[in-house]
């Protein structure tokens, strides 16, 4: 209940009512794992770092094995910008579990989050050659090179996804991304092309298409994309785009796709 209260709070914006209870509930039960991982979630969610760490160190005091609250604390360091102390809790976390896939991933997504790419490419290399079948560790790696601008090893991460994940729409969609800075726009239409004609009923393929016609000058391609989009699987995210596609291209009334996704969704305050 008290996990359900914190996620409601965090969910209103209204954190104080569960800060208290649950302050509370670890004053009468001081080993209470999950009321300790909530309260550090509110308190990182308000901004208070300093709280937040203050709380997850108390709890692993109590249990030294819990990997949600070690993992809690490292992206509360990093978000407070103690990276080595940070790295330090990964490393800890990582040395009680050695040689687990998903483990060394949640580490190096976590360092990437904090813009970490070097050490994120190495938890995410560990990864793949532990699971060297795992697509998503292969484009989590690709993300990191990325942003070290090792865009021909990127690449090669990439290709590698794909062969593990053949028509994944992340990895489609950065390798024609790649291909549209590299000047080579043919390329990354050929991509989107194939991968609408295996995939005509998924909609993130023809936004993909969009995205990637709009990238290359294409308005009236990306618009027919986003529509034909929006009708198979309707978000906010194509309805912005359809909305500044039609103001870019001075149609009567661009609001209108804005206008379609509230009568959905009333309550996306993003959208309003």
């Amino acid at each position: 209940m008290l996990s359900l209260i914190g996620a409601a709070s965090r969910g209103t914006g209204d954190s104080r009512s569960a800060v208290e209870a649950l302050e509370s509930q670890l004053k009468t039960h001081s080993k209470d794992e999950a009321a300790a991982l909530n309260l550090a979630q509110l308190q990182a969610a308000t901004g208070d770092l300093v709280a937040a760490k203050s709380t997850l160190s108390a709890a692993l005091a109590t249990h030294p094995d819990a990997l949600p609250l070690r993992l809690a604390l490292a992206k509360v360091e990093l978000a407070h910008g103690d990276v080595k102390d940070g790295e330090a809790t990964l490393d800890q976390a990582v040395a009680a579990q050695p040689a687990q896939a998903p483990l060394l991933e949640e580490a190096g997504a976590l360092l990437l989050a904090a813009h970490q790419y070097d050490a994120a490419l190495t938890r995410f290399a560990q990864a793949t050659v532990l699971e060297p079948g795992n697509a998503l560790y292969w484009l989590n790696s690709a993300r990191a090179q990325l942003a070290l601008n090792e865009t021909a090893a990127a690449r090669e991460s990439l290709l590698k996804a794909a062969h593990a994940r053949p028509g994944w729409v992340p990895v489609v969609g950065m390798l024609a991304m790649m291909d549209v800075h590299a000047g080579n726009g043919q390329a990354a239409l050929a991509r989107v092309n194939a991968l609408v004609a295996s995939q005509r009923k998924d909609a993130s393929a023809l936004a993909l298409k969009g995205y990637v016609e709009a990238a290359l000058g294409d308005s009236g391609g990306a618009m027919a994309a986003y529509t034909q989009a929006q009708v198979l699987h309707p978000t906010a995210q194509v309805a912005v785009r359809l909305y500044r596609g039609r103001l870019a291209t001075h149609q009567a009334d661009p609001q209108k796709p804005l206008e379609g996704w509230l009568a959905r969704e009333p309550r996306d305050w993003r959208v309003h």
